[in-house]
């Protein structure tokens, strides 16, 4: 899982903590169009995270990443007025449930 604020900032990465040991919370970092992945789309990502944050509602974004298929869930979390204050991805590997769809069909 990793929040990410109106900005499109990673606040944190998982309730574990952040890297120093203190615990998790508002923790800033990179913009996913600063960490370089090679092959993944982060323009793309930012997009669907702004699109969230913008509609208030789930986004879910399919992509294929080296030889792996993902599926990550993009929701927002709403503060106590109501307004949208950040998201939180969920993502999971999802290669072999799209590889078994394929198998039915064949």
């Amino acid at each position: 899982m990793s929040p990410r604020s109106r900005t499109s900032f990673y606040l944190y990465q998982s309730q574990a903590g952040t890297e120093d040991g203190r615990a998790f919370g508002a923790v800033h970092r990179p913009h996913a169009s600063e960490i370089s992945l090679d092959g993944f789309d982060s323009q793309g990502f930012e997009a669907s995270c702004r699109e969230a944050l913008a509609r208030g509602k789930t986004v879910v974004r399919v992509f294929a990443y080296q030889t792996k298929t993902y599926s990550t869930r993009i929701i927002p979390e709403f503060s106590p007025d109501g307004s949208v204050e950040s998201v939180m991805t969920i993502s999971e590997d999802v290669s072999e449930r799209i590889q078994a769809e394929k198998n039915c069909w064949t």
